[in-house]
């Protein structure tokens, strides 16, 4: 690593390492007590200004810049001008453990994303915070749809307490996904003239598909861990 990592925040760090021997490398640095990331120092591109192609419904208002948008730029700029297929292994480091994958650039990239987009700030992704804090590089669905149940079902115990029983409602989950699904669609909108290669935009589709695809797998995945139980 090229600096210690610090005691005071969680660190993640992604690194791709390519065929021909080149790294690149992008530490997400998250504020443990918000788990919202440090954005990056320096001028944002003017992609990243809040009032270029934003989001539809964007709850954010009295902001120059978009955070999902501000904090995804230095890692695409890294990589831009790259195949979305090109093969590469990727560690990722944390302070508990590595992961290490060989795979294509768009599936590191759409590991990457979802990172950063949960840890953003952007209110929309805000329900996804509780998940970066136990970050799962490269989850497939059915890893990831036990965990966003568990991350609302404390959510709906935090919330309720001990008031009795504690609700649980399927399509609060899907509205959640709906809701980073727009996110999705304006991070297109804002990628498709910033960069050269394909790998950056169809990160965000995969990304997207893979969003889409959580809440048709919940019924069928609770009937599997039903049987487990």
């Amino acid at each position: 690593m090229d600096a210690a990592m610090s005691a005071d925040t969680y660190e993640v760090e992604y690194r791709f390492l390519f065929e021909g021997g080149e790294e690149v490398c992008h530490r997400v640095t998250i504020d443990p007590a918000t788990m919202i990331s440090i954005p990056p120092e320096g001028e944002p591109p003017s992609w990243a200004r809040l009032e270029y192609r934003p989001c539809d419904g964007c709850e954010l208002k009295g902001c120059e810049t978009c955070p999902v948008a501000v904090r995804i730029a230095p890692p695409l700029a890294a990589l831009n001008g790259r195949v979305s297929h090109t093969p590469v292994t990727v560690t990722v480091h944390t302070k508990e453990r590595d992961y290490v994958k060989a795979t294509d650039l768009q599936e590191g990239l759409r590991s990457l994303l979802g990172l950063i987009m949960a840890t953003s700030g952007c209110p929309a992704l805000a329900p996804f915070r509780f998940m970066a804090r136990q970050h799962l590089p490269f989850s497939t669905p059915e890893e990831t749809v036990p965990r966003i149940l568990s991350s609302y079902l404390l959510h709906q115990y935090f919330h309720h307490g001990n008031k009795g029983a504690i609700p649980f409602d399927p399509e609060a989950i899907t509205r959640l996904y709906n809701g980073m699904q727009t996110v999705n669609e304006g991070l297109l909108r804002r990628l498709q003239h910033a960069f050269q290669g394909d790998a950056s935009a169809n990160a965000v589709v995969l990304f997207s598909s893979y969003s889409l695809l959580i809440p048709l797998m919940i019924e069928d995945e609770l009937e599997k861990l039903r049987r487990l139980f």
